[in-house]
């Protein structure tokens, strides 16, 4: 299983990990290069992605996964902001723990979500940076919790295909 972008190019899902990092294979970093490169052209300087589907189920098959596959972390909750040096992987209590176990913590920092109104975003996203988002994923709500910055809906590039392409 895996993702078709907007592009028409197939990002293949295998190998994904269920409690390691993966970091010598680095798979996921070319996942992150691949997903940042298909916003060139657009004007934002980052995306928000959610462990929800267009639906807002939060139990989610693999193959509308979105954040498992961008970054191999397979619990129920999560946001991620994605800049092009760094991730913000936001989380609440029963997870953290598990993210620092699968995530690249060199590129994705991990933030308790009750601690997310007293992160400094001022040091990594200038009040001139546009966050793109899936208008079909992101709630209201989710936006709110960052309402300092602008966001910009753009459908995201991962798109749930039926069958794994070999």
């Amino acid at each position: 299983w895996g993702y078709t972008n907007l592009r028409g190019s197939t990002i293949n899902y295998s190998n994904l990990s269920l409690m390691t990092k993966d970091v010598g294979n680095n798979i996921y970093s070319t996942r992150l290069k691949k997903f940042l490169a298909s916003y060139e052209g657009h004007k934002i300087q980052g995306y928000l992605l959610t462990s929800t589907d267009r639906y807002q189920n939060k139990y989610l098959s693999d193959k509308n996964n979105q954040i498992k596959y961008l970054t191999g972390f397979s619990g129920s909750f999560a946001y991620v902001i994605i800049l092009a040096n760094k991730g913000f992987f936001i989380t609440d209590g029963r997870y953290t723990a598990q993210a620092r176990m699968q995530l690249d913590t060199n590129f994705y920092e991990i933030i308790n979500i009750k601690n997310l109104s007293e992160f400094n975003w001022g040091e990594y996203i200038g009040a001139d940076f546009s966050i793109g988002y899936d208008p079909l994923i992101c709630t209201k709500s989710i936006l709110l919790s960052f309402k300092e910055y602008k966001f910009i809906p753009i459908q995201s590039p991962l798109i749930s295909v039926a069958v794994n392409p070999e």
